[in-house]
């Protein structure tokens, strides 16, 4: 548990926290973090080396979901006002399907992940005072979050830089007029071949994470693919190249890449 930033700021849903200075304004003033700043969970298989000295060397797991939690206090001028932040606090991502994005400022930086309610939380009310203290519990499926501002490059031969501190996948869209498909390069001797003609107006994006291709919005599958579709990374602090090449016609794309951090 930690004090956090005084200029830490956190959303989650329609609730708002804050870690600056009470100053009677209704809110929710966070006074303790966990969570945020610990690192990768990763856990590893014990395996005795036979008849010898120490273990097997097993890589890491990062098995372990993100476990994220604010206390402090809540404030309102009246009671009505208090029992409705009550009710917000009650409702948010409680629904089994409910996820969200948790965004917080720390370190004058923004960063972001996607979470899922906790358990345990509280909202205990201080009398008629106008305060409740409160503790909120997040799990973030992943342990991995990014920052919301992306690296962001132009045209058909383009470079992006990692500014996270463990390999990210770019989301790269792409527009032209070309009417036999188009081959993408990327790091490593990595390729992406798509055969099928991009009309002009339509707008191809995809996402380097799973290799989808979405078209206007809508997944494309089956022959659409080339004989190589390779998905890739950039690896953490570096500069990398991908280059647009169609194999008929004229076409440009955009490179947007943000940084991820354990």
């Amino acid at each position: 548990m930690e004090k956090p930033d005084a200029d830490f700021r956190a959303s989650a849903g329609s609730i708002a926290y804050t870690g600056g200075r009470f100053d009677y304004e209704p809110g929710w003033y966070v006074q303790e973090v966990e969570g945020l700043t610990d690192g990768a969970s990763t856990s590893s298989e014990e395996v005795p080396r036979d008849q010898g000295e120490g273990q097997h060397d097993i890589p890491n797991r990062l098995d372990d979901a993100r476990s994220i939690r604010l206390s402090g206090f809540a404030y309102a001028q009246s009671l009505g006002d208090l029992g409705r932040m009550a009710r917000e606090h009650g409702a948010l991502l409680a629904m089994p399907e409910q996820s969200g994005a948790f965004t917080w400022l720390e370190f004058g930086d923004w960063f972001t992940t996607d979470v899922r309610r906790g358990s345990n939380w509280r909202f205990m009310r201080d009398g008629d005072t106008g305060f409740a203290s409160f503790t909120h519990r997040f799990r973030a499926p992943s342990q991995v979050y990014f920052g919301v501002e992306p690296e962001r490059a132009s045209g058909t031969d383009v470079y992006v830089t990692n500014r996270g501190t463990i390999p990210s996948a770019p989301v790269i869209t792409v527009t032209g007029n070309m009417p036999g498909g188009y081959t993408i390069y990327g790091p490593d001797e990595r390729v992406y071949q798509i055969t099928a003609g991009l009309a002009p107006g339509q707008v191809d994006v995809i996402d380097m994470s799973v290799g989808a291709l979405y078209r206007d919005g809508v997944i494309l599958t089956g022959g659409v693919y080339g004989s190589r579709v390779d998905v890739w990374t950039i690896a953490a602090g570096e500069r990398q190249n991908q280059a647009l090449l169609p194999a008929a016609g004229a076409g440009s794309m955009t490179v947007e890449l943000f940084p991820a951090f354990f």
